[in-house]
């Protein structure tokens, strides 16, 4: 009995899901909704793979520390609750802009969030990735924008 090749059979088996139309991961992402504030871009997703429906909204942010050093990093919410969360995040980390008796320093698996004071700007909310050094510096204005958009996005709905 001749055994075949594991070569072979790799061959037969892609060449049989191409021919049967079979998609190992179908997976499609579909931009629907897109705006920025001038520190922050922010995305909404629908998401599709292997059937399943699912949605993201995605925040894209540049390095505040460095000018010629583009340093991008992004946040990612995958879930109302999170996105939830981050809302009811920065509507607390806005009554805290302009009181220097209320501190606000937010970190999760997802983000951190914090407020920080500038000479210059007054306070500003910084985002970052949890894990990283990539920070934005928003001021009020910035947030609400960000705030606005979220609130119109409804997300889980197209």
């Amino acid at each position: 009995m001749t055994l075949l090749s594991p070569k072979v059979v790799t061959f037969f088996l892609f060449s049989a899901i191409i021919l049967t139309g079979l998609p190992l991961l179908a997976q499609t992402k579909t931009l629907i909704d897109k705006d920025a504030n001038g520190k922050i871009e922010f995305s909404y997703f629908k998401n599709n793979t292997n059937s399943v429906t699912s949605y993201s909204v995605v925040l894209y942010f540049k390095n505040d520390q460095y000018i010629y050093k583009p340093e991008i990093d992004s946040i990612s919410l995958e879930n109302k609750i999170e996105v939830d969360t981050f809302i009811k995040d920065l509507k607390e980390g806005l009554t805290s802009i302009g009181n220097d008796l209320v501190k606000f320093n937010v970190v999760n698996s997802h983000y951190h969030l914090q407020k920080m004071a500038h000479v210059m700007k007054g306070d500003l909310i910084s985002f970052s990735k949890s894990n990283s050094a990539v920070v934005s510096s928003n001021s009020k204005i910035e947030v609400r924008l960000l705030l606005d958009w979220l609130d119109g996005i409804h997300f889980g709905r197209d």
